[in-house]
């Protein structure tokens, strides 16, 4: 005789009864509660619905209508699956599958590797194709606009009107070879020696990278990399990329109301990574550029040395700095260095 102990819910009310299914010589089954007061209850098979397993969990049973039969005897319970030749196979072999260590390893293994795909070969192709396809009033709602930018971080250049006419002038013939880029050159001062393009093809230089370099050359070739930002739609691919990790990130997680410091950590590793790839990038486009326009590569070289200089003069000669490399949005400047040296 199988008997299942468990708890009766009757639909009307919250309150719960210690109660037992029970079968009847292979005749049917009953619902006996711990009540003298109450005759045991007949049960018709076509009203009894047996959940699917989830690990050890306790299992449900729907008595028809709202009733509801809760029980911790999995195997007693799956027994009456066979007893009412209603075994749901699928849900059986689920159940099997979670107790099973190789699976178990086997799956997990097959996670990592397509997460592993998904993240480093999969969102950097979609996003690619988005950005590319994305009409440019939508990529315009996406990025930072000039004019926030001047009222949080930049301040107005303090440049001459003559210094800034002059670097114009030698930058619109470069401009000139990418018209479709409607790129604007812009001066501001407020931060520290930098160059940054926006997605609307807007390019600023900062005062003290103007005031860094040697000759404006150096400034050309920094053109050119920001232009290969903005060829390349970087900073929308970015924004794209973070959101799609940012997914990624809350579906392995299963963190859905917040993205607390744990989760956004991977978040975080990955952009940079994608980032650094992105520079690398710029760098290549810019090293062409320069070579096109009979301009030495080694001005790019040169004009890192001088960022390196201004910001960390030790870097250049400190191969240790492992984690701070591996934390920044730049690929070490050794490696870009390198990279020109390849094209000369």
């Amino acid at each position: 005789m199988l008997i299942i102990q468990g708890y009766y819910f009757n639909g009307q009310n919250a309150q719960r009864v210690n109660a037992s299914i029970q079968s009847l010589n292979g005749t049917g089954l009953s619902l006996v509660i711990d009540d003298a007061s109450v005759q045991p209850l007949l049960l018709d098979y076509s009203d009894i619905h047996i959940e699917a397993p989830l690990g050890n969990t306790p299992r449900e049973l729907e008595l028809g209508e709202d009733r509801l039969f809760v029980s911790e005897d999995n195997e007693g319970i799956e027994q009456l699956g066979l007893l009412m030749q209603k075994r749901h196979f699928p849900f059986s072999l689920i159940h099997k599958l979670e107790k099973n260590l190789a699976v178990i390893t086997l799956f997990s293994l097959f996670l990592i590797a397509f997460s592993w795909a998904i993240i480093v070969h999969g969102i950097p192709k979609a996003a690619k194709i988005i950005a590319f396809e994305m009409p440019e009033y939508i990529e315009e709602q996406l990025a930072t606009s000039l004019d926030i930018l001047d009222n949080t971080l930049l301040e107005p250049s303090e440049l001459s009107s003559d210094r800034q006419a002059e670097l114009r002038s030698t930058f619109s013939k470069y401009i000139a070879l990418d018209k479709e880029l409607n790129t604007q050159v812009h001066f501001r001062s407020g931060m520290a020696a930098n160059a940054l393009a926006l997605p609307n093809g807007d390019i600023v230089f900062t005062d003290d990278l103007v005031n860094l370099v040697e000759s404006d050359q150096e400034l050309v070739a920094v053109l050119f990399h920001e232009l290969g930002h903005v060829k390349n739609k970087h900073i929308t691919r970015r924004i794209l990329q973070d959101s799609m990790i940012t997914v990624v990130v809350i579906l392995l997680t299963g963190d859905i109301d917040t993205v607390d410091m744990v989760t956004g950590i991977p978040t975080l590793v990955l952009d940079l990574a994608y980032s650094r790839d992105f520079e690398l990038e710029a760098d290549r486009y810019a090293i062409n550029r320069l070579k096109e326009s009979n301009i030495p590569v080694e001005t790019f070289s040169i004009m890192i040395k001088h960022l390196v200089e201004h910001y960390d003069k030790d870097v250049l000669n400190d191969d240790s700095s492992t984690i701070s490399d591996f934390l920044s949005t730049h690929p070490h400047p050794k490696d870009r260095i390198q990279q020109v040296e390849q094209y000369k």
